[in-house]
């Protein structure tokens, strides 16, 4: 679940999805065309622990304009403390961290489509990068297959 840094091939690779989202989704992994927009922590006390931090992240998502939420670590532990009666009161906690992330754009803004690349511009930028040696050789070749591809 580690994410990388965007390289300048990433950047010419990365197509628009066209698909659009209610409601932010819980995944495992994120593609890399998803772009980041921000990360978010939750520490709740509970048996509801673990909804309570999901429904925070959907709230945080809808406000920042994600549409997926990648959840980067969860602990959950209990508490105890003495209590007035004399036993211990234990409570269970969870803390929970997410990244959140735009992945699906919506359809027919032209914003949108003047951002699209051809082809060709994206094959010239592959170029440019290979010459000035920002990308390796094996780089070039995968990326210039991907393009290819898309065609």
């Amino acid at each position: 679940m580690k994410r990388t840094l965007k390289s300048p091939l990433f950047c010419i690779l990365a197509g628009l999805s066209m698909t659009v989202h209610a409601q932010p989704e819980f995944v495992e992994a994120v593609a890399d065309t998803c772009e980041m927009v921000s990360n978010t922590e939750c520490h709740a006390k509970g048996y509801r622990g673990e909804s309570e931090c999901h429904e925070q992240f959907a709230k945080k998502a809808e406000g920042d304009g994600a549409d997926t939420i990648l959840v980067t670590s969860q602990d959950q532990y209990k508490t105890r403390k003495p209590s007035l009666s004399g036993g211990m009161q234990v409570t269970d906690n969870t803390k929970m961290k997410a990244d959140l992330y735009r992945c699906n754009e919506v359809a027919a803004s032209p914003e949108l489509k003047a951002q699209a690349l051809t082809v060709e511009e994206r094959l010239l930028q592959l170029n440019e990068l290979r010459e000035k040696e920002l990308i390796s050789a094996d780089e070039y070749r995968t990326g210039r297959e991907r393009i290819l591809n898309d065609l």
